[in-house]
C-alpha cells in the first residue's frame, strides 16, 4: 500500500491519505497521483498541509514538502522501489 503522511499546518491534526496503485487517492481536499517517476500533490482546502513523507511497505522517504492552500507540490527527487 502507498501512502502519503500528511500535516494540516494551522491545525496541527495528522492524517494518512492511501494512493491505490496508479490511481490517484484524495483526503481532504488533498489529492496525490502518481505520474511517472513522481508524485502530484494538490491541496483544494482552505489551509496549507505539510507533506511529511510517503511510505511504501515499511518503507519512508521523508519530503517535508509544504503545499499552500489552492497549490499544488511535484516529489520528482523521490525513488522508492515498487512505487
Amino acid at each position: 500500500m502507498r501512502t502519503v503522511l500528511v500535516l494540516d499546518v494551522q491545525y496541527p491534526e495528522a492524517w494518512t491519505l492511501e494512493v491505490p496503485g496508479d490511481c490517484p487517492g484524495e483526503s481532504g481536499g488533498v489529492t496525490a497521483v502518481r505520474e511517472n517517476a513522481g508524485l502530484t500533490i494538490s491541496n483544494r482546502g482552505d489551509r496549507p498541509v505539510l507533506i511529511e513523507a510517503i511510505e511504501i511497505s515499511d518503507i519512508a522517504r521523508p519530503i517535508d514538502a509544504l503545499v499552500d492552500a489552492g497549490g499544488r507540490s511535484r516529489c520528482r527527487s523521490v525513488r522508492i522501489p515498487s512505487w
